[in-house]
């Protein structure tokens, strides 16, 4: 009997955490949206060059009700981008180095732009759409190890689509 206690107690003590594990109450949430289009150029015969601008800007709470530390906090913005079939990728990231320790909750809006051009030249019969269009936003709390500690995002699928570290795309 002895030893089977002994044993429990061994087992018990390797369980135990060395350190306070970190965690942490995350909520998000997009706060505005915009739209506005710019003229380039028209003609009275329905050819035009245009630009359109989206503007998002979110809102992230979070607070570390345990442990201590640094870690960071990362923004994806998630689009759609016209010249690759509408395929949805990270378009922009945005990280920041944060303190995880214990307090009050701490709050921080992020801003970011997306840019469509839509050319059409009505004589020839063509139309060109290209940029990105907004999708969407992942915002995640990584300890200094690059742990997720806690995510959210607009839509649960881009969570298990998009990794933290998703490469961004290349310049052309």
């Amino acid at each position: 009997m002895k030893s089977l206690l002994l044993a429990a107690a061994v087992f018990s003590a390797i369980l135990q955490p060395t350190q306070a594990e970190t965690r942490i109450r995350l909520s998000a949430k997009t706060e505005s949206t915009s739209r506005e289009g710019v003229d380039r150029w028209k003609t009275d015969y329905g050819s035009y060059d245009k630009d359109l601008i989206q503007l998002r800007t979110i809102s992230a709470t979070w607070q570390s009700t345990m442990g201590d530390g640094k870690g960071k906090i990362l923004v994806q913005w998630i689009a759609r981008d016209k010249g690759a079939g509408g395929k949805a990728i990270v378009a922009y990231k945005a990280e920041q180095d944060i303190d995880l320790k214990p307090g009050q909750p701490i709050t921080q809006t992020f801003i970011e732009g997306f840019a469509t051009t839509d050319t059409k030249y009505a004589a020839l019969g063509d139309r060109v759409r290209e940029g990105l269009t907004y999708a969407g936003w992942i915002i995640r709390i990584l300890d200094s190890t690059g742990k997720v500690l806690a995510e959210q995002s607009s839509s649960p699928p881009y969570l298990k689509k998009f990794a933290p570290d998703s490469p961004l795309p290349e310049s052309p």
